[in-house]
Parts: C-alpha cells; sequence; structure tokens
C-alpha cells in the first residue's frame, strides 16, 4: 500500500466582513441609515437618441482675431455710451 503523507492544514485567510448598512457604533449612532444603492440606467437606444436630440449639440464659443475684438468691445462701448447720453 502507498502511504499517503498527510498535509498541514493551512490557516483560511482572514474573511473580510462586511457590514450591512445602517450600521449601529457602540453609542448608538446609525451610520448609513439613509444610503440608498445606485439606480440602474436602463436606458434603451431610442430613449437615448431621445435624451441626445434633446440636449442638442454643445455651444461653440466666438473665436474672434484680436482686431475684430477690439473693434467689437469698441463699437459696443461707443453704443452703450452714447445710449446713456440719450437716455440722461
Amino acid at each position: 500500500m502507498a502511504s499517503k503523507k498527510r498535509r498541514k492544514q493551512q490557516p483560511e485567510p482572514a474573511v473580510q466582513r462586511t457590514r450591512i448598512t445602517p450600521y449601529t457604533t457602540k453609542s448608538g449612532l446609525q451610520i448609513g441609515i439613509a444610503y440608498q444603492p445606485p439606480l440602474q440606467d436602463n436606458m434603451t437606444a431610442d430613449s437615448e437618441r431621445l435624451q441626445r436630440a434633446l440636449i442638442g449639440p454643445g455651444i461653440r464659443p466666438i473665436s474672434l482675431p484680436l482686431t475684430e475684438t477690439i473693434y467689437t468691445l469698441g463699437a459696443t462701448a461707443t453704443a452703450v455710451l452714447a445710449a446713456s447720453f440719450l437716455v440722461s
């Protein structure tokens, strides 16, 4: 008969305990009592397309060359000054 070698029993790895909310501390404080797991989004392709259409493309900022920017600011300032003189 073949002799069987006995293996040493290895200790089981430490099992990490997960605490289910709410967790009550020694002082009676309940942690996580208002916790709600995140909602699953179950969007269909059709609802995603509708949402994309409602949100629409983003607004791109206007970029003008420096000379046009200075001209636009000057014209705006002139119009504001002229309107303030007309009102008073």
